[in-house]
């Protein structure tokens, strides 16, 4: 998609000026955004994924085997969930200009805290993302009943069907 220049892909500088602030905050504003999408992409396949029942039971099921996550049952998928659950990484490449580099390294990034998600037991404050850092910031405990944390994880792939939240 790069190569051929069908996307907003770029290489080479990741803001057009030479200042060093201006390519932080350009990178930045890219991975606020690249969140956000990514996140209500996930958020909507998956929740679809559990209220339509035929589609849970031919093709979601298969993830929820693993009564207990691992780190490597984080992508036990169907092949037709991967291609529906991560198809965001190429439509983002058509919503707006992505350096190449910062749209591997955010999806590299969210696979690490993909297998961090399934691994079983909290990583907090190990792994960088904006439940650690709410954690972090505001005491511990106090917030993680709030947030979606692996323990939360872990009791939905022991009862997929009852969402707690």
């Amino acid at each position: 998609m790069h190569r051929s220049g069908i996307s907003f892909l770029y290489s080479g500088p990741v803001a057009s000026s030479q200042n060093l602030f201006v390519q932080v905050f350009a990178c930045c504003v890219t991975i606020v955004a690249l969140d956000y999408l990514h996140d209500t992409w996930f958020y909507f396949t998956h929740l679809w994924m559990h209220k339509w029942r035929w589609l849970y039971s031919h093709v979601h099921y298969l993830h929820h085997q693993s009564k207990v996550p691992t780190a490597f049952s984080g992508y036990s998928l169907h092949v037709a969930e991967a291609a529906l659950v991560f198809f965001d990484e190429i439509i983002v490449c058509f919503l707006f200009p992505i350096h190449v580099n910062v749209h591997r390294l955010y999806h590299l990034y969210t696979t690490l805290i993909h297998i961090g998600g399934h691994a079983g037991y909290e990583l907090h404050p190990l792994v960088p993302s904006l439940e650690q850092v709410l954690w972090l910031l505001v005491g511990g405990n106090k917030v993680s009943m709030h947030l979606n944390t692996v323990l939360y994880h872990c009791i939905h792939h022991q009862f997929p069907n009852k969402h707690l939240r």
